[in-house]
């Protein structure tokens, strides 16, 4: 299963470095800022045994809001508003970047708002201040340290479970699925049917 996914908030935020240390595992202290989109693919495998590939789309650091096209969102599953605890501006600009999502992803549900860099203690937005936004929004929430990894496969196994859950209710899917599943078979009879039994 393909999970096409987009991370996107103002620049300095962390989106690389959550990405990176979601694919790799540790913190990587070499990474600078993006200077142009990255796709990144990591595997995951969800609670019901389902193995599953993301596609991450990185997008550059120096992006700003209303500045992506909707080439960057097409075909995209979910979408990561990332914003940095320490910076009061990323924070308020969530909003903006989730009315840039909502226009060229129109009916997305699967959109969380994730607040990095809680290893910092220069906090200036309160875990309860991040809850309460992304209440108001009707959206998920969580906070990460792209440092020490906190919660970060929880983010990432959290939207795979609503990708799936998602795409499992799409009668396209299901239809797509069985295809595979008849043509798999027909070709395995097919194969025994022409092997020796000698």
């Amino acid at each position: 299963m393909l999970f096409r996914v987009i991370v996107v908030g103002d620049p300095y935020v962390g989106k690389s470095s959550i990405v990176r240390y979601f694919k790799e595992g540790k913190p990587n202290d070499a990474i600078q800022s993006t200077t142009q989109p990255d796709l990144i693919v990591a595997g995951i495998e969800l609670k019901n045994k389902v193995k599953a590939k993301f596609e991450i789309f990185d997008t550059a650091g120096q992006e700003i809001y209303g500045s992506l096209t909707r080439s960057y969102y097409r075909d995209k599953d979910g979408v990561l508003i990332v914003y940095n605890v320490t910076d009061r501006k990323s924070f308020d600009n969530v909003q903006r970047w989730l009315e840039e999502a909502k226009i060229h992803l129109p009916g997305m549900t699967n959109i969380y708002i994730v607040g990095n860099m809680i290893d910092k203690n220069e906090r200036r937005i309160s875990t309860a201040e991040g809850k309460h936004r992304a209440e108001y929004l009707d959206l998920k929430h969580f906070e990460t340290s792209a440092k020490d990894g906190r919660n970060i496969v929880d983010v990432f196994m959290s939207l795979a479970e609503d990708i799936y859950v998602q795409k499992m209710e799409r009668p396209e899917y299901h239809q797509s699925i069985v295809k595979i599943e008849d043509d798999f078979q027909s070709n395995k009879d097919q194969s025994n049917s022409t092997s020796c039994s000698c």
